[in-house]
């Protein structure tokens, strides 16, 4: 069986080359997953997808720290936990979390009103481990992050093409 990576339509910065199978389309959770090339469609629901593999991408702390305190982006963490292969890929470190606002992109005359801090996004990510069984990657940077999700990917294809050959 033939396999296409599916990009959300709001993902705004493609990870993937043109070596991959790629169809944007909007995704009801997460930026990355999978289908059947077979079966392509223009909207996707988690239940149309199995709830077998979703990526999520977050590419700043800052962007983190501001989806952590909205109620859209708990209930896809909610929808994310259904999924056999759930992932939260971040295209930076630990140390860029812990040591967030400094080299962010927030100017250091706005870091006093800064609401959300390290133990909050700390929490959220280790609350999203245990509770919600979400893998959470730091990958460093950008590269790292494509070098991971490709992985990922890859042995996913690897999955779903063992099950269909039995």
């Amino acid at each position: 069986m033939d396999y296409t990576i599916l990009i959300d339509n709001r993902e705004q910065q493609n990870w993937l080359d043109e070596s991959w199978k790629t169809a944007h389309v909007t995704l009801e959770t997460g930026d990355y997953s999978i289908a059947q090339s077979s079966s392509l469609q223009s909207k996707y629901t988690d239940k149309d997808l199995n709830h077998f593999l979703c990526l999520e991408r977050k590419k700043t702390v800052s962007e983190l720290a501001q989806n952590l305190t909205k109620s859209a982006f708990k209930k896809e963490i909610e929808r994310l936990a259904n999924f056999k292969h759930k992932f939260l890929i971040l295209e930076f470190s630990y140390t860029d979390v812990v040591n967030y606002p400094y080299n962010s992109s927030i100017p250091r005359s706005r870091w006093r009103k800064i609401r959300v801090r390290a133990p909050f996004i700390l929490a959220c990510l280790s609350g999203m481990m245990i509770h919600s069984n979400i893998q959470v990657i730091f990958a460093e940077n950008r590269a790292g992050a494509i070098a991971i999700a490709s992985e990922i990917i890859k042995r996913c294809i690897k999955i779903l093409e063992k099950k269909e050959n039995g």
